[in-house]
């Protein structure tokens, strides 16, 4: 491991992908971000292009392992982070038949509704941590099956933007404990798919990803992606969690109680827990952060995306935008 010095860390964020390299005192030698799109054609609609999002994630990452200069041989590992609640469909290829339906969408309200209406969406709430809502991927899945008929019945998997990303690196469906654990989809007691949920939806677990632990690491990147990235295929992935989960950890919150404030794309306030925490009322969800660490929330979904918003309107081609917004 001596000449082992430089790790990667990966942001897949909802307007763009961030990368860093940092050595193993965490000293930072280079960074790189790429943008895409949210596309919105109508109302309550927010989705993105898979591939134009994994297209971003080699892309941010080979501009960071360019400016640290980091001997692809030196770097040890990379680990990924990734924004929750996100929902498409693939085939037995791994080749997407949807967009991605973002966490920003809320098509699916009527499915929320239903499932309100027609299931006891407490207990639900109960056991995942997450109460019956639009943005959750539950809901997503039902809206996939009554207007995209085609596709829900191709569909051999239904994954996150972070799993998509995953595959294509590793060729394997796998999913993190924390991103699953913002799916509406897994029990947050028992760490499994949840299957009385899974049967409200009329899915089996088998159409979902392999979860595993946070912190669980696994080996034989896809060479062509690597070397697009700049990096070796023996390099090591460490699958990571959950963009806002990281955020509180990266802030400190290491210690139960301790509490954070996050204003991004979307706002949150979260505080870390030993053990699951719910609300009579609904009020917060609760997911994972590690298998022994959960951490316990409230979020707005309008927080810095009206910047975006408003670049996009008033300033499309102006690429110092935000340093006049900032004036």
């Amino acid at each position: 491991m001596s000449s082992k010095r430089y790790i990667l860390g990966i942001d897949i964020g909802t307007t763009g992908c961030k990368c860093i390299v940092v050595d193993l005192e965490g000293r930072c030698l280079g960074e790189g971000t790429s943008l895409y799109s949210i596309l919105s054609p109508y109302a309550s609609w927010a989705e993105q292009d898979p591939e134009a999002v994994f297209a971003g994630v080699i892309e941010a990452v080979r501009r960071a392992v360019s400016t640290s200069r980091a001997p692809p041989e030196e770097i040890w590992a990379l680990s990924l982070s990734g924004a929750l609640h996100s929902l498409l469909a693939v085939d037995r290829e791994g080749v997407p038949l949807t967009k991605a339906l973002i966490w920003a969408d809320t098509r699916g309200k009527e499915y929320s509704l239903r499932i309100r209406e027609e299931h006891d969406a407490h207990q639900i709430y109960k056991r995942t941590g997450c109460p019956v809502h639009p943005i959750y991927p539950a809901s997503k899945i039902l809206w996939i099956r009554e207007n995209l008929t085609s596709a829900y019945r191709k569909a051999h998997k239904f994954v996150s933007l972070k799993e998509y990303v995953l595959y294509k690196l590793l060729n394997k469906h796998l999913v993190d404990r924390s991103i699953a654990s913002g799916s509406g989809l897994f029990n947050i007691h028992n760490l499994d798919w949840d299957y009385d949920t899974l049967g409200i939806l009329g899915i089996t677990a088998d159409r979902l990803s392999k979860h595993v632990a946070t912190t669980a690491v696994f080996e034989g990147l896809e060479p062509r992606y690597a070397e697009a990235m700049g990096i070796r295929s023996d390099t090591l992935v460490v699958i990571g969690a959950g963009d806002g989960l990281l955020s509180s950890l990266g802030a400190g919150s290491v210690e139960p109680g301790q509490l954070t404030c996050m204003i991004g794309t979307s706002g949150a306030v979260r505080v870390l827990s030993q053990e699951p925490k719910l609300d009579e009322k609904e009020r917060t969800w609760c997911y994972l952060l590690t298998d022994e660490a959960w951490v316990v929330g409230g979020a707005i979904n309008n927080a810095g995306l009206v910047y975006q918003w408003f670049r996009e309107r008033f300033y499309p081609r102006e690429e110092t935008a935000y340093q006049v917004l900032d004036e």
